[in-house]
């Protein structure tokens, strides 16, 4: 399949999200996904604001994005924050250079292996609600293809959170996906902590059986880290992703 026909496929999953009845953490994790597939950073990274409360680690392609992620937001600074604050693209081609702006950040992103880094805002209408991070494995890196179609997608996924986009949807409305995105982002971490403590594997692998297991018996990831929580699955099926057991992870 060519890139212009692989294009098309990943805009259409996304896409496709945009039906009554949807996860917004499993959309954003998917934007993670498809940034990589497309571009030549090492790994992406996604965070979000429910408008009221700080902005929030939200989605990413590996745990090395994740803690980046965690660092800039803990610290109230990188470039993620900033192109939050701005609404404004931050292209950092040599993290090294920064040493000064940044003194924390910066020797975490050289250890993880991310010497460039350049974040995208996600906007919903006019608003921006958070950014979306490319961490690169190498200096300098060329990103004249990769930043048109990191942004498009960005859009699509911020488009698909309105639900229908012939449907007026109220600030109100929105301020209330996001919150409910927040919180189904902290079920999905307690069930990935849990199932890599008894799986004993780590935290990256539990997350991605999680997401496995949602998508092969078609149920929302997050309804089902709900029933690992409350112990409504075993840890054992889920990691073994047996048959049975998909229906109890189905929402009544």
């Amino acid at each position: 399949m060519g890139r212009d026909r692989q294009l098309s496929a990943a805009f259409v999953g996304l896409a496709d999200t945009l039906g009554e009845d949807f996860d917004v953490v499993d959309l954003l994790e998917r934007l993670a996904a498809r940034c990589v597939a497309f571009s030549s950073a090492g790994a992406v990274g996604i965070v979000l604001s429910d408008g009221r409360g700080p902005l929030r680690n939200i989605a990413a392609s590996q745990e090395r994005a994740a803690f980046m992620e965690l660092l800039q937001l803990q610290t109230g600074d990188g470039p993620c924050v900033e192109c939050f604050r701005t609404g404004s693209m931050v292209r950092v081609p040599r993290v090294a250079a920064e040493i000064e702006r940044w003194p924390q950040l910066v020797p975490a992103l050289i250890e993880a292996g991310f010497p460039a880094v350049v974040a995208l805002p996600l906007r919903l209408r006019e608003s921006v609600i958070g950014a979306v991070n490319l961490f690169y494995p190498q200096e300098d890196p060329d990103v004249a293809d990769d930043l048109p179609v990191a942004q498009a997608f960005s859009d699509v996924a911020a488009l698909a959170m309105l639900n229908s986009p012939s449907r007026r949807t109220g600030p109100e409305d929105i301020l209330a996906r996001l919150q409910v995105t927040i919180t189904n982002k902290v079920a999905v971490e307690q069930a990935k902590g849990f199932l890599a403590e008894s799986g004993g594997i780590s935290v990256e692998a539990a997350g991605t059986t999680l997401r496995d297991y949602a998508h092969a018996h078609g149920v929302r990831a997050t309804d089902l880290a709900r029933a690992v929580i409350r112990r409504e699955i075993e840890a054992s099926e889920v990691l073994g992703v047996p048959e049975a057991a998909a229906e109890r992870a189905r929402p009544a």
